[in-house]
């Protein structure tokens, strides 16, 4: 995979998703990349972990045993406190509409099942990259801002 100009590596990804072997799954592929992750197996279970502890990244369900994945979805993004993170659905939609009320509940994307292994790795790679990015520039604006000021003391001194 090609290298990111922003380190992901150490993100936290909280998974959303009752079906034990799609846990596995992630689990198994998502911590060997370096992730660390968190697990909610309901949708009231997930509102109430991503209180405790914000996430970088949610994998999200599109139907969970207790509410849908819309209705976790929705609830985050009226939160203030986490409309900021990004969450990728994971299913098989089964229409167009659901495309569309995927993205209008305020998904970043969807990866369509059966998962396949680099979708998965370069969809969540560039969804923290996008989130990380805006730091990482003021970061490199702010460094880049020192260096000039210490170019121009440094001028400054030799014209005296």
């Amino acid at each position: 995979m090609k290298e990111n100009l922003v380190s992901v590596t150490g993100s936290t990804l909280l998974i959303i998703d009752d079906r034990p072997h799609n846990l596995l799954f992630l689990s198994t592929l998502l911590i060997k990349q370096g992730y660390k992750l968190r697990k909610a197996l309901t949708g009231a279970t997930a509102i109430k972990t991503v209180q405790t502890k914000l996430p970088d990244l949610i994998l999200l369900k599109m139907y969970l045993r207790d509410m849908s994945g819309y209705e976790v979805c929705a609830a985050l993004k009226a939160n203030p406190g986490t409309c900021s993170i990004p969450i990728i659905f994971m299913d098989v939609p089964t229409q167009f509409d659901d495309v569309v009320k995927i993205f209008s509940v305020g998904a970043a994307d969807y990866i369509t099942e059966p998962l396949k292994v680099e979708e998965v790795l370069v969809r969540v790679n560039y969804q923290l990259t996008i989130k990380k990015l805006p730091t990482q520039l003021a970061k490199k604006n702010a460094k880049l801002r020192q260096e000039i000021l210490a170019r121009k003391r440094a001028e400054y001194s030799l014209k005296k």
